[in-house]
């Protein structure tokens, strides 16, 4: 009997830490379940905000590129107004030459009235 009754305490404190045992790993179990929720939803919130760099990356460059062309039409611009200037500044000094020579013409037939009178 004695057999017996240490058997059953035995069984007793086995059962006992069993129990103990099954709520500390269904305890842990509600944590890691809710710690895994919280995770996900961390995960969630990093995955928007990745998505959102990725897109505003996308327009960054896509800006960069309408910045490129318009800057090279402005270039273009820039050397047909430079090639413009260049043709005007050209044609001024052939008109100062012009003067030039049409004065020295009109000196010329002043000089030579002079000496008929």
């Amino acid at each position: 009997m004695n057999n017996t009754m240490a058997e059953l305490q035995l069984l007793s404190r086995i059962e006992n830490k069993f129990v103990v045992s099954n709520k500390f790993a269904t305890y842990s179990m509600k944590n890691i379940v809710k710690v895994a929720g919280m995770s996900l939803e961390i995960l969630e919130q990093l995955e928007a905000k990745v998505q959102m760099a990725v897109d505003t990356i996308a327009l960054l460059q896509m800006e960069v590129e309408e910045l490129k062309e318009t800057n090279a039409a402005l270039t273009q611009d820039l050397e047909q107004a430079n090639n413009g200037r260049s043709e005007v500044e050209q044609e001024a000094q052939r008109a100062r030459d012009e003067q030039a020579q049409f004065e020295a013409r009109i000196r010329g037939l002043l000089g030579k009235m002079d000496e008929v009178e």
